[in-house]
């Protein structure tokens, strides 16, 4: 991760002020810029890859910062994940051979490794199988810190809050971001709504990275209390596309903040951001699958499947040209996913963008359903039973029919006080008419008592299918 000649810098300006934290409930504790640099260099620092399967924790962000100096590498495994995946993970990463540096090399303590090194072994998200697994070079982050700190306004002045844990992406930027920008960053063992609340009101925090699901936790609960916290600045969420709703309760609980939202993926970097300024109350006309528009130097097309660029209002593979993209998968590549065409790289994600450049992502291929000859995405089923009184999450996924192909089938999670008390399926039905065509309604729905989540606080469709298929008391049918 290139940022350690940064935070020689920033020891030197001022090796006695915070770099990073942990938050529980009784305490918060810290480690100084001169801290955190004494004990990585405390560990060996060796070219080999470091594998990682802990919890948030100040050793941690120790471990990570040794771990990728020179031209160390590191991958950080999802201790949630089960044991027998973690041993295949780990089987993998043995046979990876990393580099030494050559002779000549004068690099010592904690420098950052050549520019076209890798310093990343990354992992897409997986629950039934082993994760697919890609590289990243010191320099796609280099060039991608640059770019996410000058749009996000991330300076020493910002105090930044990571509600998930480290193993997931999306909260390992966030990690280097900070401390390629010299901006504390604190973490937190657990997610938990109390804790945030906590590390608010204590850490003087003016910054949130957060995914949507945590996001609507927080603000829906936040609100219902009576909470405010003017001196959040910014909120940065990403992981899936925030409703209008969430939007709307941000803006209540911090109503100072701008709401960064951004799309992209491990295997991309970013795609597209938008940014929500502070008490812009969104409206009916904000689409429900706008993403925003190209990130800063990344180019974008929609091609179709022969790889021809497509109109505006067409829907195809989104495609990007960017410098801040993975140099590919080491294992796990089924040709389905990350692929490129000379300079143009895809995931296989589905959308279209505008005459105005504005992207909207339908969804992955991997998840689109075939409903009577018809392609449904679940996002966007999902944003539209969003849109209904009544409800606070919902999510999609498909059962084989064999006269249809798919039947499409939605859980539902209600909004606070409702308790799913008024909601019938009729009445779901009915709600949704007015969002999608009929081939794209459910035709079962379930009362969820709680999120179908991974580890990482994102959806998992397979985790609620399992669900309904063993008739878990979590997942209850609604007449």
């Amino acid at each position: 991760m290139p940022f350690l000649n940064q935070l020689a810098r920033w020891n030197a300006a001022f090796g006695a002020s915070p770099a990073a934290g942990i938050v529980t409930e009784e305490l918060t504790s810290v480690l100084t810029y001169d801290q955190l640099t004494r004990l990585a260099l405390s560990m060996p620092i060796v070219p080999t890859v470091n594998v990682l399967a802990e919890f948030n924790s100040l050793d941690l962000v120790v471990k990570i910062v040794a771990g990728i100096a020179q031209q160390g590498m590191i991958a950080l495994l999802d201790p949630a994940l089960p044991g027998s995946t973690r041993q295949d993970m780990s089987a993998n990463i043995s046979s990876i051979q990393v580099p030494e540096a050559p002779p000549e090399s004068e690099a010592r303590g904690l420098v950052d490794g050549p520019a076209e090194s890798l310093f990343l072994l990354g992992f897409t998200s997986g629950t039934t199988s082993t994760p697919k697994a890609f590289t990243r070079t010191r320099e796609s982050w280099r060039v991608s810190f640059e770019r996410s700190c000058k749009y996000f306004q991330l300076t020493h002045d910002e105090t930044t809050l990571i509600a998930g844990p480290l193993t997931a992406s999306l909260n390992l930027y966030a990690l280097g971001e900070c401390l390629y920008a010299g901006s504390p960053v604190y973490l937190l063992p657990r997610f938990s709504a109390s804790a945030v609340t906590t590390a608010l009101r204590r850490d003087h925090i003016t910054r949130l990275v957060v995914v949507p699901t945590m996001l609507r936790w927080l603000t829906q609960r936040g609100v219902q209390a009576g909470e405010s916290w003017p001196e959040v600045r910014s909120i940065v969420c990403a992981g899936a596309k925030l409703d209008a709703d969430t939007v709307r309760l941000a803006q209540l609980w911090a109503p100072a903040a701008t709401i960064y939202e951004y799309y992209g993926a491990a295997e991309l970097g970013f795609v597209a951001a938008e940014a929500l300024p502070s008490l812009d109350p969104p409206t009916s006309t904000r689409a429900r699958a706008a993403v925003g528009k190209a990130f800063p130097g990344v180019d974008l097309e929609v091609r179709d499947a022969a790889g021809r660029t497509l109109a505006p209002g067409e829907p195809g593979d989104i495609y990007v040209r960017s410098p801040l993209v993975s140099e590919g998968y080491v294992w796990g590549d089924d040709g389905l996913a990350f692929r490129r065409q000379g300079d143009w790289c895809t995931v296989a994600d589905q959308g279209y963008l505008t005459e105005d450049g504005e992207l909207h992502v339908l969804g992955r291929a991997a998840d689109m359903l075939n409903c009577a000859g018809h392609n449904v995405y679940p996002q966007e089923v999902e944003l539209a039973l969003c849109g209904i009184a009544g409800v606070r999450e919902a999510v999609v996924f498909g059962l084989p029919d064999g006269l249809r192909g798919h039947r499409i089938v939605a859980g539902i999670k209600p909004s606070a006080g409702s308790a799913g008390r008024s909601l019938r399926a009729a009445g779901l039905h009915e709600g949704i008419s007015a969002y999608v065509p009929i081939y794209k309604r459910p035709q079962q729905y379930f009362l969820l008592s709680e999120l179908p989540l991974t580890s990482a606080g994102k959806i998992s469709r397979t985790l609620l299918a399992d669900w309904i298929s063993t008739k878990d008391a979590r997942a209850h049918r609604l007449p």
